[in-house]
């Protein structure tokens, strides 16, 4: 496989959860595995899940970063080194 294959699908992952990010705040609920969470009656459950989505975005544009050259260090490496796994 082509060694943008990862970053590139790392990119589509990331505009979908912003996709997901801007419908869930213009909606106030977010379903996640079938259980949808409303933000009046669980406001904590869904900011959670807010936050989680917008990680994955910055680590997208921490990717695109990286591969346009504007920062030295490889996401997916740094990622790496936490987990103990090696590419």
């Amino acid at each position: 496989m082509s060694s943008l294959w990862w970053p590139m699908m790392i990119e589509v992952v990331g505009v979908l959860a912003l996709g997901g990010i801007i419908h869930d705040l213009r909606t106030g609920q977010d379903v996640n595995r079938g259980v949808t969470v409303n933000r009046r009656e669980n406001p904590a459950g869904f900011w959670f899940l807010i936050a989680l989505k917008a990680g994955i975005v910055c680590f997208a544009v921490a990717e695109m970063l990286f591969a346009i050259g504007l920062i030295q260090q490889d996401p997916f490496a740094l990622l790496q080194t936490f987990t103990g796994h090696k590419r």
